[in-house]
Order: C-alpha cells, then structure tokens, then sequence
C-alpha cells in the first residue's frame, strides 16, 4: 500500500493513528471496510453470537483478531452458503474473537475454468446458468439486505480480483491502528475430508461447518454428538473447551491464540457448567508433519435441528433454472422463477431478472 493512499484516508475512519491520545482500544470492522470498500457503507446492525452480548464486533487490541474469508464461484450464492457462513460466525469459539466475514466472488475466468468453454448463444434457454462477477456479487449483497437479521454490519461481500489490492489496504490500515488481525479461511466438504485437506489459503487456520453438507469425518454427525474421525496426515482432534467462551462473554481478556483444549478421547470429562447456552462443538486438528505445525483445521458442528437439506446446492438451483417453462411469456418465467427459488437462492427475485434478460438480451418487459 503507498503511503499517499493511507494519508487519503478519511477523518472518521477510527484509530488511524495511534499517535493521538485518547484513543479507544477498540473499534468497528465495518468502519475499516468502509474505507476499503464503499460499497460495503450500510447501516451498522447486531447479530447475537453464542460468545458475545447482543452488540456490534469490536476490533481488539488486547487479543488477536480474526476475519473469515469465504471464497467461492456462487454460481449462484444460495441459502446454504450462507448458513455455512453465519454458523462460522456466530459459533467459531470464544478464543478466535471472530470480528467479520469477508466473501470473496470468484473471477469469470476462474468460472470458465470450472466449467469449460461457453460457447453457447447467450440467449439459449438451455445454456448453463454463467453468472458475471458482478451479477453474483450483487446477488450475495441482495441476499444480506434481504435477511437482515444482522449481517449487514459483519459480512461483506468484495470480487476475489480486487482482493489483492483490498487485503493490503485493510491489513496497512489495521496494523496502522495497532489491531492484529488474522484472516482464516472457510472451506466446505470438498476442500476437508478424512482423505484430502487444503491448507495454507489466506491465513494458517481452516474453518468448516457441517451445517449445510455432511463431513465424512463426522462420526457422530447424524446426532450432533460423537467424536470427529481422525483425518489423513493429521493429529487427534481436540475440543475446545467452551470456559474460554465464558470468560470473554464476561469481559476478560485472553492471550492472543490461547486455546484451551482436551483430545477427543476425554471429551466426556469436561464439566457441563464449562458450556455457554447454545453453543456448538468446536474441534482443532493440525498436520502430523512438524513442517506444517502452525497450519490446523477447526471444525465447528451444528445440531442436528440446524442442518439443512444437503440438496440445496449452486447444482440443485440450476436445476431449478432449467426446469422452468421456457415457452412461457417472460413475465411468467419470470414469476415462475421467483417462485421457485425464494428460499434456495439468495437474491432470488434479481436472478429470475437476470436469468429471463439473459434469455432475451436485457430488452423485455418482466411486469416489474
């Protein structure tokens, strides 16, 4: 980051320099995103999370900070990635002081990659559903305003191909400000299994949910109870005891990743007063490899109340795509579509616009 963009950087942005006395030990995220992102200005909400009272995140100084980042093609976002996101969120654990969420839209290019070659006439009804960057950006931001409850002060929602330049700011910013931050990644069920693992993306921690997809290292996954399967190449699990959670609940500060844990094999013995009302499970594992030592996974359960359909899928709303009546005027695609994916897909009213006007090339009239 050049030093000039820092100089440039508004008045209101908090704790910018840390040279001013006075200054308050703790601060917003959203005010530092803001900053980085305009596009994330919205108003300042609270979500209640297991291990804090019902207000906004605060940025600490006092302990090490930490940000999901959440990437993926969206193609499009739908109900369970955000599920998965806000069960990060609101159940990571009282030692991980998890202050936001960053999601992360992959380029078209990276979507080309995945899915071959388009070589398709744009207005083919049967052409597979290529959303653009942006389309899926907007999507994700459509689904947050829609829900509310929230989000809209902790999750923001960047295109990957800006993140580069975005991270430094941010990271100058934060360090600037004396906050130490952390980004860990959240990873679904194909990117950590028993038998494959990815590590090492934007932070040494990778988070996973069972919430929206089972984990086949989950033994006791269909109760919400049991023992995590050990994973290839990595130590035992070891559950993290929830008394952290209490005491940052009430105020007390913790040393910057200092978790207290016990291996999988004495779970049974930790006392149940230790366990905040509502909270979840919470594993960590690291790599058997001493090279690998400051990489580990950390995987938060859900009850079995919580899990959703493991159908609702990007694949499973492209189906629901393709199986509207494409010989119906646009208006009723349009309805149907809406219809159809209220509650599967996030923005579900602006991608039946989007899926209709790419049939049509933009130019029809959907009775909005």
């Amino acid at each position: 980051m050049e030093r000039g963009d820092m100089c440039n950087m508004p008045s209101s942005l908090p704790n910018c320099h840390p040279s001013l006395n006075g200054e308050p030990a703790r601060s917003l995220l959203v005010s530092y995103m803001e900053w980085v992102d305009p596009a994330s200005r919205k108003p300042i909400q609270t979500v209640k999370r297991t291990t804090e009272p019902e207000t906004a995140p605060l940025l600490r100084r006092d302990r090490t900070n930490h940000v999901i980042v959440y990437n993926g093609c969206f193609n499009p976002p739908h109900r369970g990635h955000l599920a998965n996101l806000r069960h990060a969120y609101q159940h990571s654990g009282g030692d991980m002081n998890v202050v936001g969420a960053i999601v992360l839209v992959a380029p078209d290019a990276y979507l080309a990659w995945k899915m071959g070659p388009d070589y398709s006439d744009p207005r083919d009804h049967e052409a597979p559903l290529r959303l653009a960057e942006a389309q899926r950006v907007r999507l994700w931001r459509a689904g947050l305003a829609e829900l509310g409850a929230g989000e809209e002060h902790w999750c923001f929602v960047l295109p990957e191909s800006g993140w580069v330049r975005a991270s430094q700011k941010l990271e100058a910013a934060l360090a600037e400000a004396r906050f130490c931050v952390e980004f860990v990644r959240l990873a679904g069920g194909d990117k950590v299994s028993v038998a494959y693992q990815q590590h090492g993306v934007w932070g040494a921690t990778t988070v996973t949910t069972d919430i929206s997809r089972p984990l086949d290292f989950y033994a006791g996954g269909g109760s919400g109870s049991g023992d995590p399967v050990r994973l290839n190449n990595h130590g035992p699990w070891r559950r993290v005891v929830q008394e952290q959670a209490e005491k940052k609940k009430e105020g007390e500060a913790l040393p910057a990743g200092d978790e207290q844990s016990e291996d999988a094999s004495t779970q049974d013995q930790a006392p149940a007063a230790a366990v905040v009302e509502g909270s979840r499970n919470v594993w960590i594992c690291e790599p058997s490899n001493s090279r690998n030592a400051n990489l580990r996974i950390r995987f938060i359960s859900s009850a079995a109340h919580e899990r959703l359909d493991p159908e609702l899928s990007s694949t499973n709303a492209r189906r629901i795509i393709a199986g509207v009546d494409t010989s119906a005027p646009p208006a009723q695609q349009y309805a149907q579509l809406e219809s159809r994916l209220r509650g599967v897909a996030l923005g579900a009213g602006l991608l039946a616009r989007y899926i209709v006007e790419r049939r049509y090339g933009g130019n029809v009239d959907i009775g909005l």
